[in-house]
């Protein structure tokens, strides 16, 4: 995230995009509310994994379809 947010824009010389602050900005919400680093680090990477386990089954459905999904396209 750091990457992509500091060091990427300055390669392409563009400014960074935003949506790569949002999992920043949960991160502190997360901190300022329960006032335990490690606490929120446990509770921002639930959150994530339980988000990516799912999205990941609806979309891996989709990209495995024949008519979806080709080779050569």
């Amino acid at each position: 995230m750091i990457l992509k947010m500091a060091v990427v824009p300055i390669i392409k010389r563009k400014l960074p995009d935003v949506w790569y602050a949002v999992p920043l900005i949960v991160f502190i919400v997360f901190c300022l509310r329960c006032g335990d680093p490690i606490l929120a680090l446990k509770m921002h990477l639930i959150v994530y994994c339980v988000f990516g386990f799912a999205f990941k089954g609806v979309l891996f459905c989709g990209h495995r379809q024949r008519e979806m999904w080709t080779e050569g396209a």
